[in-house]
């Protein structure tokens, strides 16, 4: 999934300057790491998702750059690229704050499990609780697939960069490949947050030969612990393990309470990436409208 990309030596005036050596740094780490084939993907993103804040955190201080500033007015006349960069900002702005709200709606429902065990141990199986959190990861599956749909197309528009001579180029460059490396993030984040779930009406039914199959193998799930909830709600709701019921209900609200955990850890860094994209479209918008 991940784009390779051209990441090249940016000499900003001063060539020195601490902002432009940290954005430099802070692409080449990030493209290193999505080339890197032995991180596993739900290391990548929690990397990724710091990776990205470090990187837009040195891109607003390269923008407070007075010599930035005025490179960037003088771009009036460059309307379609200036149009692009600001497009392109709105557009990763809104999918960053649709990814954040959906996993702010899962922390509810996985709050909202938690609280029904806690009243009723394993009688929730059958309860509305779990009925609400299974029609939730359905809508929820459909509405990230309009984010991936919405990324996709943005990663294959062609950006306008400018003349290669120019310190503009180096400019757009620095905003091209931070929009580039922050779209193939927010993929991947979405792409774990995308588990499909079946399930019968109070039911739930899961492919369990698959389960089966990556507990054989000792594979890691990479999906927050969506995958681990699924499996120990539904064993919940299976008759014949009525009499482990409460080593089932503990083995549910363990995985509950680390799904909640992982969410609220990827939160900190979406509300931490929302508001740089925030902070980047203001400064770009005040610096094309003087």
């Amino acid at each position: 999934m991940a784009s390779r990309y051209s990441v090249r030596s940016i000499s900003m005036p001063p060539r020195s300057h601490p902002s432009a050596l940290t954005v430099e740094e802070s692409l080449s780490k990030l493209k290193a790491l999505w080339d890197s084939s032995s991180t596993l993907k739900g290391e990548k993103v929690c990397i990724g998702l710091a990776g990205v804040v470090e990187l837009y955190s040195s891109v607003e201080d390269l923008m407070h750059l007075p010599i930035t500033q005025q490179t960037l007015m003088d771009l009036h006349e460059c309307k379609k690229w200036v149009d692009d960069v600001l497009e392109g900002s709105v557009r990763l702005l809104d999918v960053c704050g649709t990814t954040r709200d959906i996993l702010l709606q899962m922390k509810g429902h996985v709050q909202d499990l938690q609280s029904a065990l806690r009243r009723k141990g394993g009688e929730v199986a059958e309860d509305m609780e779990v009925d609400a959190y299974i029609c939730f990861r359905k809508k929820m599956k459909t509405d990230l697939g309009k984010c991936i749909k919405e990324l996709k197309l943005m990663s294959d528009s062609k950006v306008t960069l400018l003349p290669r001579q120019s310190d503009q180029h180096k400019i757009s460059r620095v905003l091209k490949e931070s929009r580039e490396i922050t779209i193939t993030t927010l993929q991947s984040l979405i792409s774990i947050m995308s588990v499909p779930i079946k399930a019968k009406p109070s039911r739930w039914l899961l492919v369990s030969k698959l389960m089966h199959n990556r507990q054989l193998t000792g594979e890691r799930e990479e999906d927050l612990g969506l995958a681990c909830v699924d499996n120990a709600l539904y064993t919940l709701g299976k008759q014949d393990e009525k009499k482990n019921e409460m080593e089932n209900v503990v083995k549910a609200r363990k995985g509950l309470e680390a799904l909640e955990a992982a969410i609220e850890g990827v939160l900190v860094w979406l509300d931490c990436i929302f508001r740089q994209l925030i902070q980047n479209r203001v400064a770009l918008l005040n610096i094309f409208t003087q």
